[in-house]
């Protein structure tokens, strides 16, 4: 080789070595001005009904990335199993019955409600509007499927009692939840106790009219779902559970605000779910958000007479013993996370 095509051939090595050099610099910094997102689970308290959509869409909108937070999203198997693996840290939070809950704290599990997403239990009497079921003393000498021992057929007991009518004139079916719907569609029993935009939107939905005895509108109210977290989470990452709490709230209003695109995302991960019956449920779970958002608060925001109201309830009727709020939940992570 000449000794030009030398010198050629070496200032060629050195200007491509100089452009891998800056490539090299500029990935490097690249890498380092791009903090790595946090991976996080949150564990829902039961499979995916259109009232969780909310959360889908804000993975999928960014929102947690926003607050730099890899979010995976599991559906729960019951409240009392997912509250369990958040209490000892096999999931970071929690999206499940807070009511419910609260006999657990009650007993020492080491969880605190964050933001209470529906602050009006949606538990129901639920009867085919052919019965004539439409207030509270008419149900009196009629049927109703109920699952022993379950959170509604606890506040069952608790609205029998407030509007002092006689249980042992109400005819009492212990049946599997799984087949409330269709026990009550076939004539089997005359009412069920549930949840209306699991249940009663569900029968709405093939077509059925129903009638609807809420029991927060006759006396009895407790929490219903909210985001929970470990107490020690709480203290050991205090800001991530600011930023989740943030990209949880913009979920719940943004999604609330956008049901049809809320239930599409969900319809993405659940093909098999109905999307009419979806934007149902979310557009009810929408009056369950409770006062303080009427108000102007962020969803998630409560006010400490309404946990102390839910407490006095299962204190009464669940025989619940510690009844001040503060031993239950915190507004804290949510003061500065408006959307």
């Amino acid at each position: 080789m000449t000794p030009i095509r030398k010198s050629m051939s070496s200032a060629r090595a050195k200007l491509i070595g100089g452009l891998l050099a800056v490539i090299a610099t500029a990935t490097c910094a690249a890498a380092q001005s791009t903090p790595a997102l946090e991976p996080v689970t949150l564990r829902l308290g039961w499979t995916y009904i259109g009232g969780f959509s909310p959360l889908y869409l804000g993975v999928e909108k960014g929102f947690f990335r926003e607050q730099g937070i890899d979010l995976k999203i599991l559906e729960g198997k019951g409240t009392v199993p997912s509250a369990a693996t958040v209490a000892n840290g096999s999931d970071d939070f929690g999206y499940f019955d807070i009511g419910s809950v609260s006999l657990l704290i009650d007993k020492g599990l080491a969880v605190r409600g964050i933001a209470q997403i529906r602050q009006k239990t949606g538990a129901a009497y639920i009867s085919m509007k052919k019965t004539g079921i439409d207030r509270p003393e008419k149900i009196v000498g009629h049927s109703v499927a109920l699952t022993p021992g379950a959170s509604t057929t606890q506040l069952f007991a608790g609205f029998v009692a407030a509007n002092k009518l006689d249980m042992s004139k109400i005819k009492q079916e212990g049946l599997d939840p799984s087949i409330f719907v269709k026990a009550l569609i076939a004539g089997q029993v005359d009412a069920i106790l549930s949840y209306y935009d699991s249940s009663g939107l569900a029968i709405e939905n093939q077509g059925h009219e129903v009638n609807m005895l809420l029991f927060a509108d006759y006396g009895v109210n407790i929490l219903d779902y909210g985001i929970a977290a470990s107490v020690n989470m709480m203290n050991r990452k205090p800001d991530l559970v600011k930023r989740f709490v943030a990209a949880a709230v913009k979920s719940f209003t943004y999604g609330s605000e956008h049901i049809d695109e809320a239930v599409q995302v969900g319809k993405a991960r659940f093909p098999e779910f109905d999307t009419k019956l979806a934007a149902k449920q979310l557009a009810f779970q929408k009056t369950l958000y409770g006062d303080p958002v009427k108000a102007g608060k962020p969803i998630g925001w409560i006010e400490a007479a309404t946990w102390q109201n839910s407490l006095n309830v299962l204190k009464q009727y669940s025989g619940l013993k510690n009844t001040d709020p503060s031993a239950y939940y915190t507004n804290d992570f949510i003061a500065v996370a408006k959307p």
